[in-house]
């Protein structure tokens, strides 16, 4: 029986302050927040205020006024007061309209939508949308002198599509934004979609990460007692060593035939090598396969360190035979099975496994020999959140706005959904406690961003990974054959990039 966490309630969403506030001078540098130092953070501009014209006059304003330039003094973005402004998204994946019923994390995101509306005295107004046609009517938006909406969200692996095509504007030029808040770079993300000196997008939940899953009876049956795995993660010393070692002791052959079959008893299954675990290991090693350099994106595949990680990633998955070569639903059957001791695999798929008779243990992603971290690569097909190039003074304000308080909101989602894995998906508190690690080691890296925008791209820095473990190319022999044409394709890339 799953034991239920003693967790403590869930905090209010912000603590409210206190305090008179005075009337707001016309001559205000930010001239849409509203009293920084001691207003209520449920506040809106007040009916005396209204009455004595202080927000008249500042409706009044040109849009030539709205100041320019990243603002370092917004100490709450819920205390923008954007004036009933309708704020328009085209929205991938319901980043902006999740489904609430979906789970009780995705309820909380929707009650911060509201919120952020109420606070800002604003209303979003989503169009969902698929990302195929969100790049066509962006580029045609933009080929006609004009922006296709307020914000955007994509898919991660297709922001370098809109960034490349200077179709999304430079965050950090924004005026009602402060990129220097820690919560704008969740998941790595701002400076992951960075080029030249501009950042362009941040990261619409930044909490999934990978980790990997294990039987607790294959453990026991192993002669492991039941906190082995997460004494070696307490210890630092969960790592691919320790991981292929486990999976060797799993792997038994069962049904007495030769070789090993589905039959049998597998080590590990992975739902995703190419561009999940490959990218985790990367990012555990801090060698990423594309890197700024000068303000341009360069390769970093002739990196020593490439060759080294991609034969671990080929030992591990490939010559052990500990591994079932299944991916994705196939890979979570498996596990599920109980024929299968470990499962690599991200967080957003635990729903899945609410029906496996055996219970499980969860700990993060396994490190890199020596790395000091448990960190894993952002889920590529999670999304990102950009403004389009091309917003008058006022509507880029205003989705500035709008952005900074959705990241600022967003901080609660960890402890939200901390709360709904403890009580539905995991039987035992060292579970929650290692989402809490996996969710503070999610790293975006520019490849991510990126390598999709050509196959030339991709073809340099992610396949070189995949064709080593599935086929045995050589990896040298791959970077060197191309280093040529990948650098064309980067050069190709950075004119594309023109700061804003």
């Amino acid at each position: 029986m799953k034991k239920i966490l003693a967790l403590l309630c869930v905090l209010a969403l912000l603590a409210t302050v206190c305090g008179c506030r005075s009337a707001k001078k016309e001559t205000e540098t930010v001239s849409y927040f509203e009293g920084e130092e001691t207003a209520d953070d449920d506040s809106t501009a007040s009916e005396s205020e209204k009455k004595d014209g202080k927000d008249k006059a500042s409706d009044k304003k040109s849009e030539e006024d709205v100041p320019t330039g990243s603002n370092s003094k917004i100490s709450n973005p819920l205390k923008a007061n954007l004036k009933g402004a309708t704020v328009t998204v085209y929205d991938v994946g319901g980043v902006f309209a999740p489904n609430a019923s979906e789970s009780k994390t995705a309820a909380a995101r929707a009650e911060y939508i509201k919120k952020l509306q109420k606070q800002l005295n604003c209303k979003l107004q989503i169009k969902p949308i698929e990302i195929k046609k969100l790049k066509s009517l962006a580029a045609a938006s933009a080929a006609s002198g004009k922006a296709i909406s307020q914000i955007i969200t994509a898919d991660l692996y297709e922001m370098g599509y809109f960034i490349s095509s200077n179709l999304v504007a430079d965050l950090g030029k924004i005026s009602s934004m402060d990129l220097s808040k820690g919560y704008m770079n969740a998941a790595g993300m701002l400076e992951a979609s960075r080029f030249g000196s501009g950042r362009y997008g941040v990261a619409a939940e930044g909490t999934n990460g990978s980790c990997v899953l294990y039987n607790k009876r294959i453990l026991k049956e192993l002669g492991h007692p039941d906190n082995y795995i997460y004494d070696l993660v307490n210890s630092g010393k969960w790592n691919y060593t320790t991981f292929r070692k486990l999976a060797k002791e799993a792997t038994k052959d069962l049904d007495g035939k030769p070789g090993m079959s589905a039959a049998d008893q597998w080590g590990m299954v992975v739902m995703d090598m190419e561009t999940g675990s490959t990218a985790d290991l990367l990012v555990s090693a801090n060698t990423p396969m594309l890197k700024f350099s000068g303000g341009k994106l360069i390769s970093n595949m002739s990196n020593p360190n490439i060759s080294k990680l991609a034969d671990l990633l080929v030992n591990t998955y490939k010559k052990d035979k500990t591994r079932l070569d299944v991916t994705g639903k196939k890979a979570h059957e498996a596990f599920m099975s109980g024929k299968v001791f470990m499962e690599y695999t991200v967080t957003s798929v635990l729903p899945q496994f609410v029906t496996m008779k055996d219970e499980y243990g969860f700990v993060p992603a396994p490190k890199y020999d020596g790395a000091q971290k448990y960190t894993s690569a952002f889920d590529w097909n999670y999304k990102g959140i950009m403004i389009p190039a091309g917003l008058s003074a006022k509507e880029q304000y205003n989705a500035g706005a709008v952005v900074q308080a959705y990241m600022y909101l967003m901080q609660g989602i960890y402890d939200v959904k901390k709360k709904e894995y403890s009580n539905r998906y995991f039987f035992d508190e060292q579970s929650a406690k290692n989402l809490i690690t996996v969710m503070d080691g999610v790293t975006t890296h520019p490849a991510q961003c990126y390598a999709k925008l050509s196959e030339t791209i991709q073809t340099g820095t992610y396949r070189v990974f995949w064709n080593h473990i599935s086929k045995g190319a050589s990896v040298s022999a791959a970077v060197e054959s191309t280093s040529s044409s990948l650098k064309k394709a980067l050069d190709d890339l950075n004119r594309k990039i023109k700061d804003k």
